[in-house]
């Protein structure tokens, strides 16, 4: 007799019928019934989890980000190449120049308290695919840092890259001169000199516009804490408790063999099953009169189905058994004997 007060016959066990076949389809009752005995431990560690992230997000202190955006415009110098992957590829440069050494400090002098390496433990740069925007982010403890940071590193980035933009240009113009110095020391004709003094002129043009390809979009003090988070934190916890405890409860019940229904019972033992006894418990001293309407019918099916088996020609010995004590072995003795 099982625990839900199953009752088999003695007959022929097949050996086959102890082993359970290797490739058992999943049973969907039986996870549920899994998760069924585990909602609580399920739910403890869901809402203690969820608890503890939630506190210690509250905890933690507070951290603002501020993005200040570089604006790249290839069209306003001259000489700039408008190829897609040429200002792809600049882009990329540039963000890659921002937390160098120079550009940081430049920063960390309109900062106070700061230094170039602090600054560059607090600063990231990332270049929009779909424009030609680089922003600058910039995290700290003050909202108003934070937006200082920024636009400091911004400026010194964008500062420094006219300063050499403007060096480079005057290297060209002082080679050009040389040139043409050259050119009419040895008699140039009227034709290269004039092609000389064309990109003299172009470079004054550049000299002029050196470095506004690139403009500033200074940051803004912002509005809240970028971290922590605790509703986000605490949904992720949630979410991420939930399917541990899951994935746990299912394991367990694949770990730990149980007999969840009659027909395992009858698969393990190699035995046909007669008839299913439901356990009726008392509630303030009575039993509830469908539970036991049900029992006092599983009963007479297995008082008819004993009889069959059983000849009448001699007196027989009933037994019941079970595997461990309190499984209601007196009930189905004295539910059977009347």
């Amino acid at each position: 007799m099982s625990e839900r007060g199953e009752v088999t016959p003695p007959g022929l066990r097949s050996p086959s019928s102890f082993q359970l076949q290797a490739d058992q389809p999943i049973e969907i009752r039986r996870s549920l019934d899994a998760l069924r005995r585990a909602k609580g431990v399920i739910f403890l560690v869901v809402v203690a989890t969820t608890a503890v992230v939630v506190a210690v997000s509250l905890y933690l202190p507070k951290n603002y980000r501020a993005v200040a955006k570089i604006v790249y415009q290839p069209a306003t110098s001259v000489f700039a190449s408008q190829d897609p992957t040429t200002v792809q590829r600049n882009l990329e440069t540039f963000q890659r120049l921002l937390d160098t050494r120079d550009v940081l400090s430049r920063a960390a002098a309109h900062v106070p308290g700061e230094t170039g390496d602090t600054i560059g433990n607090n600063i990231s740069a990332s270049v929009d695919q779909t424009s030609n925007i680089i922003s600058v982010a910039a995290l700290a403890s003050k909202p108003e840092r934070a937006a200082l940071i920024a636009n400091s590193v911004s400026t010194a980035f964008v500062t420094k890259h006219k300063e050499d933009a403007q060096k480079q240009l005057k290297a060209a113009q002082v080679a050009l001169q040389a040139q043409l110095r050259d050119a009419r020391a040895r008699g140039a004709s009227p034709q290269e000199l004039d092609a000389i003094r064309q990109q003299q002129a172009n470079l004054a043009i550049e000299l002029a516009n050196a470095g506004s390809d690139l403009s500033l979009v200074r940051a803004t003090k912002p509005d809240g804490p970028y971290t922590p988070r605790p509703v986000r934190n605490g949904l992720l916890a949630f979410f991420a408790a939930l399917f541990l405890g899951v994935i746990a409860a299912l394991a367990r019940d694949r770990l730990v063999p149980r007999v969840s229904n009659p027909r395992e019972v009858s698969r393990l033992l190699g035995l046909p099953l007669l008839v299913g006894v439901p356990f009726v418990r008392r509630r303030f001293g009575r039993r509830p009169k469908l539970l036991r309407a049900v029992a006092n019918e599983a009963y007479q099916t297995l008082q008819a189905t004993v009889r069959f088996h059983l000849p009448a020609t001699k007196q027989q010995v009933i037994l019941v058994t079970s595997s461990v004590e309190g499984e209601g072995k007196t009930s189905v003795a004295a539910g059977l004997a009347r």
